[in-house]
């Protein structure tokens, strides 16, 4: 791929010496991104840049696009936009004289308003685009829009299916036209996500094109099988959020059904999994972000993927969580079948990303403490306070905060005591399907502050310092969405501070202690 003006002159080099993937048709992409803010939207973007970086590798790899036919415009304007569509009409007049067929697809991520695309400060209508991608006379047209609005660049056209087109496959010669696959509604905001590291729809759209979406299973994806996949993946993904984002579909086309995008058997570098068994899967590159997420509703289902190590996670109603890591080479095919997954234990608050379960996530806990202490004849320690479990493997690593209060009356005397402790709890987790079963021991320091009150009104503070130290278990509930969970633990243990006299003189104590404990978090 080239980029900016250096793509511009390879586009403009192919006129005179093509270079196609096939001697019967060729192919040419424009892809274009901007992550800057403007006026209407200020808000700069995180990942347009990477949304077509890696489309544009993916259409080489699988698409049967050859590199100089790929223009990459990773800071696009208006203008270069403009010079670019008129660049790629050029290339593709160029291939039909020469008798081939053609087609063209138009990519682009970045901001948007219902009057157009604004890549950075710059504004092209969206009758402006529509002329021009209707300059680029290729037999086919497809344009991706990911970007907020995009809904409101095209009007909704009928299809009619007819055989198939492109890649590999004999096409008839009247599949021509234009699909428009854009990644939202005129009124939607199209949205970005810190753990795909990409806009939700292109995530999915490149997970359709790497395989996902072949529900045929001829290990090709046309136009139509990519569209449902990204638009079904986006909107179950966006609402997570809260906030829909639905897909719309605009199609001038004849053969919608059967235009074919990409193929897994495509070969060069890549390599191909294959699942062997229906499922839900989340495909992730060792030590990266999730690099795949696949819904097969039957065996057989293949993914095209960069050589390297991968996770390959299945989740069924069936048998629950299972998992595999896997090594894929330049041009190879792995399977991946019941035989070679095994169970997870503990899975339900794991970090997908990794192949151990539970590395190292976390997030924010508030809790209530009921506390006795009889050996002193206090009442029971009323508290509460905060914690932030970590989770390392099976085990809950848990530094809390915690306070409370009691009081010990005599006839002519009282006496009040506040403490705080800054502790760690750690635990190991049993998963018992409908709950965690959590052993544990814990220890803290403790401050301690004595308010004596006599029958006649005077008062005298003291503080000392101290230690807890006990044993215990816990038992966790994950009721909403397996990340919200309700705590209730007991532990049994000691604390030993210097306890003072009401006659002033003071000496270390060792009391017995039992603490009850609730406890509402949120593992991020």
């Amino acid at each position: 791929m080239r980029a900016g003006l250096a793509g511009l002159l390879a586009m403009a080099a192919a006129l005179v010496q093509p270079e196609a993937a096939d001697a019967d048709e060729r192919r040419f992409a424009l892809i274009a991104a901007n992550n800057t803010g403007n006026s209407t939207d200020p808000a700069a973007l995180r990942y347009a840049r990477e949304d077509a970086q890696a489309m544009a590798d993916l259409l080489v790899d699988l698409g049967s696009f050859a590199a100089p036919d790929v223009m990459l415009l990773p800071e696009a304007s208006a203008e270069s936009l403009r010079e670019g569509l008129k660049h790629a009409s050029a290339a593709v007049s160029a291939a039909a004289k020469g008798g081939l067929r053609t087609l063209f697809l138009f990519f682009y991520s970045g901001h948007a308003g219902l009057d157009g695309l604004h890549p950075g400060a710059t504004l092209l209508s969206g009758a402006e685009l529509t002329d021009l991608l209707a300059g680029v006379e290729a037999d086919v047209r497809v344009a991706v829009i990911d970007a907020c609005h995009s809904g409101a660049l095209a009007g909704i056209k009928g299809a009619t299916p007819t055989a198939p087109f492109l890649l590999e496959l004999p096409p008839p010669p009247e599949s021509r036209g234009t699909a428009w696959l854009m990644s939202s509604g005129s009124g939607e905001k199209s949205q970005e996500s810190s753990e795909y590291r990409h806009s939700i729809f292109t995530w999915w759209l490149m997970s359709a094109l790497r395989g996902a979406a072949d529900t045929s299973g001829d290990g090709f994806v046309t136009v139509a099988e990519a569209w449902e996949y990204a638009r079904a993946g986006t909107t179950l993904t966006s609402t997570r959020t809260g906030v829909a984002q639905r897909p719309v579909w605009k199609v001038e086309l004849s053969g919608a059904d059967s235009v074919l995008l990409t193929s897994v058997h495509a070969g060069g570098e890549g390599a191909t999994l294959q699942l062997e068994s229906w499922g839900d899967y989340w495909i992730f590159r060792q030590g990266q972000a999730l690099a795949a997420e696949v819904h097969a509703l039957v065996p057989g289902r293949q993914v095209a993927l960069a050589p390297g190590a991968y996770l390959v996670r299945r989740v069924r109603a069936d048998d629950g969580v299972r998992e595999a890591v896997v090594s894929l080479s330049a041009g190879g095919l792995v399977r991946v079948g019941d035989a070679d997954l095994v169970a997870v234990r503990f899975e339900r608050l794991a970090d997908k990303g990794r192949p151990s379960a539970n590395l190292y996530r976390s997030g924010p806990q508030a809790l209530l403490e009921v506390q006795t202490e009889p050996l002193f004849g206090f009442g029971p320690w009323m508290g509460g306070g905060i914690g932030w479990p970590v989770l390392a493997g099976p085990f809950w690593l848990t530094p809390r905060i915690l306070s409370g209060t009691a009081q010990l009356s005599w006839e002519r005397e009282r006496v009040r005591m506040v403490t705080a402790e800054l502790g760690l709890a750690v635990g190991y987790a049993f998963d018992l399907a409908w709950l965690l079963v959590e052993p544990r021991v814990a220890a803290g320091a403790v401050m301690a502050w004595q308010e004596w009150t006599r029958a006649d009104g005077a008062a005298e503070h003291r503080s000392s310092a101290g230690t807890r130290l006990s044993g215990g278990m816990a038992l966790r509930f994950l009721p909403f969405d397996q990340r919200v969970f309700v705590e209730l633990g007991a532990e049994g243990g000691t604390f030993v501070h210097r306890r003072d006299s009401g006659d002033g003189s003071s000496a270390w104590s060792a009391a017995p202690l039992f603490r009850f404990l609730m406890g509402f978090g949120y593992v991020l």
